[in-house]
């Protein structure tokens, strides 16, 4: 899940809740549990793998290109690393997130040069459409000057 937060510094930010950090393991005198450091490892890497999310979603939020980069290639490099040390972790969310993050800010960019193009285009359209009208403008002129000559010429006969 993400959710919208304002802080008292003004400034909005994202939570993201992953569902991925099992919840807290242990027994009611503090002891340790049974499967205690197994269960500690996979808390650490979904706490990890939820604040690089956070991270990225926030950069999104904020629509800041730098951060969506970096954070976007933190997580990518982070994934591997622990693909890497440890073949069954998968982190589908924070991976697709990465992804999506660098994806949507690709095809903004080329939306935004679409959006050039057809400013381009449209103010060629202008500039020729003036072009012909000026074109148009002195056909007319001259038309009128040749029969104006032609005219002048016959009342002189």
């Amino acid at each position: 899940m993400i959710a919208s937060d304002r802080g008292g510094s003004g400034s909005a930010r994202l939570h993201v809740d992953l569902g991925a950090v099992p919840s807290e393991v242990a027994s009611s005198d503090g002891s340790e549990t049974v499967n205690g450091d197994a269960e500690d490892e996979a808390r650490s890497l979904a706490r990890e793998a939820e604040r690089l999310a956070t991270a990225v979603a926030n950069a999104v939020f904020e629509q800041d290109e730098d951060k969506i980069k970096s954070t976007s290639e933190t997580g990518q490099q982070w994934i591997k690393t622990q693909s890497q040390i440890q073949r069954t972790a998968r982190f589908p969310v924070l991976r697709a997130l990465s992804q999506l993050a660098v994806g949507n800010m690709q095809n903004y960019h080329a939306c935004q040069q679409l959006e050039q193009k057809l400013l381009d285009s449209r103010a060629n359209v202008s500039q020729l459409v003036e072009r012909l009208q000026t074109l148009a403008d002195v056909d007319q002129r001259d038309r009128q000057n040749f029969e104006y000559g032609a005219w002048s010429k016959n009342e002189t006969i």
